[in-house]
């Protein structure tokens, strides 16, 4: 019997000492996962801070305005259209017209050739309206010099509106889907960051009260390493008692306590006092039972919790179409196809402006051409008129001269009804060039420059929240991992518990 109870001792002490190790490790398991459980709940709410930060909210503020804005400029760029294609039909217009012009000059010119033949067969009766036939040639000869310039002018107006519109048709090509595409966009962009802001308020107030229950979680753990300690202590005590058990039934010296003891009053009392002390080991060990189980179950919730904190950073933060960085990437993408779309704005309202700046100076000159045409043609009707007057006080002999004149007369006045009309659209030409390459398109060349700014910097604020968010979701991740497998650990180191838990019932049977 004394070996028995002296190798239960035996057996006690080593289960003490494989107690102790293990509820040590396990406490320094549990302090590492508590730190981790700790920076995940602080990794979370950084996520939350940086969409709450100004940062973020001057770049979505920033770009509220900018999917109006290029709906707005694709539409000023429509209506571009429409008047340059009104333009480009005004010249159109205006080359006919100068052609006209060109035929009644030609008409004139022969019915002076005619007139001045006729002139000379009357003799000196006709000198005098030889007189007017030379003034009509001149200003003929000047009409005719302008006539050309016009229309050399007017045709290098033409080929610059057909690279204008040239220009238009392809930017239209390349980009009228973007203009539709970027607003809407960036408008669900927009909406997509509002409802994952909607969604993290819910997911931080979740993840706080995860956290909350982290922290009742892990004193429930460390109550039962208590519990745990408490058991070594018993299990060293049990061991103590055993082996004064097994000294009660040795011979004993005089000095000893039981030394008059009969033999079998020892052999009672170390009965009594193994019975007391199973029941004590039995205790201890449903007590170790309960507790170990209790951080079993604790340990689970707390992977499940680290598990779900992580699960939650992915999908509220998280891209759709990236797993490594933030939704704020697929917002970035959208900012800078906008942001693209703004600079072929840009380049064509320059190479608009280039060109329209060219026509206006044309026009212009244009002008100054139609102007020299109108005041000759008025010379060449006053001198038809005064060449019909003349040839009327001929009398009989200025018949055919009267003829002449009337013809010049009526072809000066076809002449003047197609001036003024090229007039007009000499003007219409001024005006329309004037309003697609004046100060108007400047300041609009000047927002568009602005927005382009604007955008720059909101990608720039936007690309370092996406950084900052991706750091923390990588980190998030990988330190949900690191929490959930250090758990494991704990867990299964928690196997040795049972076999302390095993070791007291055996020593207690």
């Amino acid at each position: 019997m004394q070996d028995d109870i002296l190798a239960i001792a035996e057996g006690l002490g080593s289960a003490a000492g494989l107690a102790e190790e293990t509820f040590l490790e396990t406490g320094r398991r549990l302090g590492a996962s508590v730190d981790l459980l700790d920076h995940l709940t602080t990794l979370f709410g950084s996520l939350q801070g940086e969409l709450d930060g100004d940062a973020f909210r001057h770049a979505t503020g920033s770009l509220s305005a900018v999917g109006a804005r290029a709906a707005a400029l694709g539409g000023a760029r429509r209506d571009e259209r429409a008047t340059l294609d009104h333009l480009i039909g005004v010249t159109t217009g205006l080359r006919r017209r100068i052609d006209e012009i060109g035929k009644e000059i030609r008409t004139i010119d022969v019915l002076t050739i005619n007139a001045r033949i006729t002139a000379s067969g009357i003799g000196a009766a006709g000198a005098e309206f030889l007189d007017y036939i030379g003034g009509i040639g001149r200003s003929l000869a000047i009409t005719s010099t302008n006539l050309q310039t016009f229309r050399a002018e007017l045709i290098e107006v033409a080929r610059h509106l057909g690279t204008a519109s040239a220009g238009e048709a392809a930017f239209t090509s390349r980009h009228a889907e973007t203009v539709a595409q970027v607003p809407r966009r960036l408008d669900a962009s927009l909406g997509q960051i509002t409802s994952r802001s909607r969604t993290a308020a819910g997911a931080a107030a979740d993840v706080g009260i995860r956290s909350r229950k982290l922290a009742e979680g892990v004193g429930r753990v460390v109550m039962a390493l208590q519990v745990g300690d408490a058991t070594r202590q018993r299990m060293e005590h049990a061991q103590a008692g055993a082996e004064l058990l097994a000294r009660v039934l040795t011979k004993t010296h005089g000095s000893d306590a039981w030394a008059a003891l009969p033999a079998d009053e020892r052999r009672a009392l170390v009965a009594a006092g193994c019975a007391l002390q199973a029941a004590q080991l039995t205790d201890a060990a449903e007590e170790l039972g309960r507790e170990i189980a209790a951080v079993h179950r604790t340990l689970g919730q707390l992977g499940a919790d680290a598990r779900e904190i992580a699960r939650l950073g992915r999908e509220v933060y998280g891209s759709a179409a990236h797993g490594d960085q933030s939704f704020l990437s697929e917002l970035e993408t959208d900012v800078r196809q906008a942001r693209l779309l703004f600079e072929s704005f840009r380049q064509a309202r320059e190479n608009a402006d280039e060109i329209m700046g060219e026509v206006l100076c044309i026009a212009h000159r244009l002008v100054d051409h139609i102007g020299t045409v109108r005041a000759v043609e008025a010379d060449i009707r006053i001198m038809g008129v005064n060449a019909t007057l003349k040839s009327s006080r001929l009398g009989t002999v200025g018949r055919p001269l009267a003829v002449v004149a009337d013809e010049l007369t009526r072809s000066s006045a076809r002449t003047a009804t197609e001036a003024i009309a090229a007039g007009a659209d000499v003007r219409t030409i001024v005006e329309t060039t004037d309003a697609l390459a004046g100060p108007q398109q400047a300041e609009r060349l000047a927002e568009i420059t602005a927005v382009i700014e604007q955008m720059d910097a909101a990608i720039a604020r936007l690309h370092g929240v996406a950084e900052t968010l991706a750091t923390a979701l990588s980190a998030l991740g990988r330190d949900g991992a690191t929490v959930i497998e250090l758990l494991d650990e704990t867990a299964a180191g928690l196997a040795r518990a049972e076999a302390i838990e095993a070791a007291l019932r055996q020593a207690a049977a």
